[in-house]
């Protein structure tokens, strides 16, 4: 009777070691190190290189969704009061600059085979005139003169208070080299950065109201002290900016 029961036995003991031998095996190969390829100097300097460029990629792509969403910003905030002018809006970026930097024009990638025409303006943040189109647009690129550019006088009218308190003043500003000059007489009060929009029927109906001056300081007259000389600064220069948005306009039965 001893027999049987050392058979089956051994045969109970015997049975578990099967999978512990094949863990055991398991196990071996997990603690292996297995022959790695030896990564040379090429390989890593590939890699940053493709690291870097994927890096380069996603910032370019995320600038220019910022950009887009600032060229709609722009679209959207430009006055269109008229029914009586059809005006298009096309979006620009800078490709020239003039080695005059003070007051000389820009070239943008947009000319006539995208409409772009003489005398039309260009702006930023929707109500900001930063310049206007001269000379004949090529097919593929035009010129941008900045509001300062020519020798002349412009109307405007000073923004005077803030709020529902803004009283506007009538003014005329001769341009200068890099911005404007005016005076006003000395009892009226005019705050350091305060705003001029544009009053003045030389220019495009579209530029009308437009913000362009910006007052940078202020000094009593010497030869007459009733009087206060004033200096004014562009909102924005041109010769500054890496895109536009040029507003072309056409009355309406107009071409």
């Amino acid at each position: 009777m001893v027999t049987p029961w050392s058979n089956r036995l051994a045969d109970l003991v015997y049975l578990p070691l099967v999978p512990l031998g094949d863990a055991a095996s398991i196990t071996r190969r997990w603690f292996s190190t297995p022959d790695t390829p030896q990564v040379n100097a090429e390989d890593v300097e590939r890699l940053v290189v493709e690291r870097n460029e994927y890096r380069r990629m996603f910032n370019a792509a995320n600038a220019r969704i910022e950009q887009l969403e600032i060229m709609v910003a722009d679209l959207g905030r430009v006055p269109l009061d008229s029914d009586d002018l059809d005006v298009h809006m096309i979006t620009a970026r800078v490709v020239g600059r003039s080695t005059d930097r003070i007051s000389g024009p820009v070239r943008i990638n947009a000319g006539a085979r995208r409409g772009i025409r003489q005398g039309g303006i260009a702006v930023m943040e929707g109500d900001v005139l930063v310049g206007t189109i001269v000379g004949e647009p090529g097919s593929a690129s035009s010129y941008v003169l900045p509001v300062f550019g020519e020798r002349r006088l412009i109307d405007g009218k000073l923004e005077l208070g803030s709020g529902d308190n803004v009283v506007r003043k009538d003014i005329q500003l001769e341009t200068i080299d890099g911005g404007f000059v005016s005076s006003i007489d000395q009892s009226v009060d005019v705050p350091i950065g305060t705003t001029v929009r544009l009053n003045d029927s030389s220019w495009p109906p579209a530029a009308q109201g437009m913000r362009f001056a910006r007052l940078v300081s202020r000094d009593q007259r010497q030869s007459n002290p009733a009087r206060m000389d004033l200096v004014f600064e562009p909102i924005a220069d041109v010769n500054d900016l890496g895109r536009l948005v040029i507003v072309v306009e056409d009355f309406a039965g107009g071409g």
